[in-house]
């Protein structure tokens, strides 16, 4: 019953680093993308 807790607890935080990693990718996207609309 011990093991329950701690895996469910690196799992959440392995799926909360994915979001953030993919998040960060995403906002770098939109930010260079509104940058060369800007630009243009």
């Amino acid at each position: 019953m011990k093991q329950l807790p701690s895996a469910h607890i690196r799992t959440s935080v392995g799926a909360g680093c994915f979001l953030i990693f993919n998040i960060h990718y995403c906002g770098a996207f939109l930010a260079s993308l509104l940058l060369s609309m800007a630009l243009r």
